[in-house]
């Protein structure tokens, strides 16, 4: 790989003044005013605009292998890099689950031919893999657990067992990433049938069945001293409980998706099938506290749980139509127009998407733009605003429930490990010949 300069960026961090990144084997070995260029070297230019690190998306659902006439690896990580992801973990919620080393090998080999950009993984945590658990540590980002039922895949009500999968989680040293609904709330409310967009919310996935199922995590990750991450948090009075189990100690995180920060019931009831998703959508007073709340870093992660679905299953009458939302090609322009609006500091948005996705998960030099860091970057236009179209899209589902609507800072280029891996200004945009790397948790690779 040739050396890489990113020439005349405002970059995050180094202050105001237009400065130059130097890139060497996939490592920025420098950042400074005018650097030379000697040799070899790409040229980047970022003149006029703000070089970000890459964002680490820790919550997407790739469907490959098993599902990929919804998305695979090859679509999934071309909308990504529109976004200025430059990693992504992926949570395995369809056939072949990942319940042994084998799986994860496999799974690993068969993704490291087609991602265009870095990848990790989380093996499944139910009762069939509690023997399997030590020998899939060292494979794990972490593991995942639905608590409540979801797209693909089956919730728990046996809090027996699902004490004992704590227990097992814990003594790998591993952590434990949650889809938090109350499933036997779930069993008697799906069970109605013709719900509208707003009832799915209020009645078929009301926000209890999200904070009780918080709760019962919480307790047993205080009996267990295990390490949990709520993911997709939807409800204000869910942010309550994690952050008073903090204050007691209890080694709790979460992080929450951009439809909790963008839209509310009303939306959802205007959007339907496009703004369908588990869980549900809820009132603009949890909106404004999950702002809030990420804002403040009580919330440490922004993530999207990318869900794609062709369109054909997502026209299906509203009780009918699978849940999920897909956006990581809009990753950074959702994050950053909450920057735009005043809700959320610069600062902290990018926290929330490099160092503290890369501290959970271990995932090492990742996050900064600091000599030594990986080269994982995007250049990124803070002033442009315009109202997205399907043409902004990569990932196979090609459609959005922000289409029509106005976001703002929208990417460039991204680059991954070093290479340029996209670039919106040449005329083959993508570098179908780059690759991401795994990685392992736990190492700096």
């Amino acid at each position: 790989m040739r050396p890489l300069l990113v020439r005349g960026g405002r970059v995050f961090g180094a202050g105001d003044a237009p400065r130059d990144i130097r890139v060497e084997s996939g490592r920025i070995v420098e950042v400074g005013v005018d650097l030379a260029i000697a040799g070899d070297v790409e040229v980047l230019d970022a003149t006029g605009l703000t070089v970000l690190p890459g964002a680490i998306d820790n919550h997407v659902h790739f469907r490959d292998p098993g599902l990929t006439h919804k998305e695979d690896y090859g679509s999934g990580s071309r909308g990504a890099l529109r976004g200025g992801v430059t990693t992504v973990l992926e949570v395995q919620n369809n056939d072949p689950l990942l319940l042994d080393a084998g799986r994860c090998r496999a799974k690993i080999e068969q993704v490291g031919t087609r991602s265009l950009v870095n990848f990790a993984i989380y093996p499944n945590l139910i009762p069939q893999t509690i023997r399997t658990l030590r020998e899939m540590a060292p494979y794990a980002a972490a593991y995942k657990l639905y608590m409540g039922a979801s797209t693909g895949m089956g919730g728990m009500n046996d809090y027996g067992e699902m004490r004992e999968l704590f227990r097992a989680a814990a003594e790998t040293g591993r952590p434990v990433v949650l889809h938090c609904e109350e499933e036997s709330i779930l069993d008697h409310t799906t069970r109605l049938a013709g719900l509208t967009a707003r009832e799915h919310g209020s009645i078929a996935r009301p926000p209890v069945s999200e904070t009780i199922s918080i709760a019962a995590a919480i307790e047993m990750a205080r009996e267990w001293g295990t390490n949990i991450h709520v993911f997709h948090l939807s409800t204000k009075r869910g942010l309550e409980l994690i952050t008073r189990a903090k204050d007691d100690g209890i080694s709790v995180g979460c992080s929450t998706c951009p439809h909790y920060l963008h839209f509310t019931e009303d939306d959802a009831e205007q959007l339907g099938n496009l703004l369908k998703v588990n869980p549900a959508i809820h009132t603009s007073e949890d909106r404004d506290a999950l702002i809030a709340g990420l804002a403040t870093g009580e919330i440490e992660i922004f993530s999207t749980d990318h869900a794609p679905h062709t369109r054909e299953e997502k026209a299906r009458p509203y009780a009918k139509a699978p849940s999920g939302i897909p956006s990581i090609d809009l990753f950074y322009p959702m994050l950053l127009t909450l920057v735009a609006r005043g809700r959320i500091s610069l600062d902290r948005a990018i926290d929330s998407v490099g160092v503290a996705p890369a501290r959970l998960h271990g995932l090492g030099k990742r996050g900064r733009i600091e000599p030594g860091w990986h080269a994982d970057l995007c250049v990124v236009d803070l002033d442009e605003v315009r109202t997205v179209t399907k043409a902004d899209l990569s990932s196979r589902s090609g459609y959005t429930p922000y289409e029509g609507r106005e976001l703002s800072g929208w990417p460039v280029a991204t680059v991954v490990g070093g290479n340029v891996s996209w670039d919106r200004r040449r005329d083959q945009q993508f570098d179908e010949a780059g690759r991401g790397r795994y990685l392992a948790p736990n190492s700096d690779d």
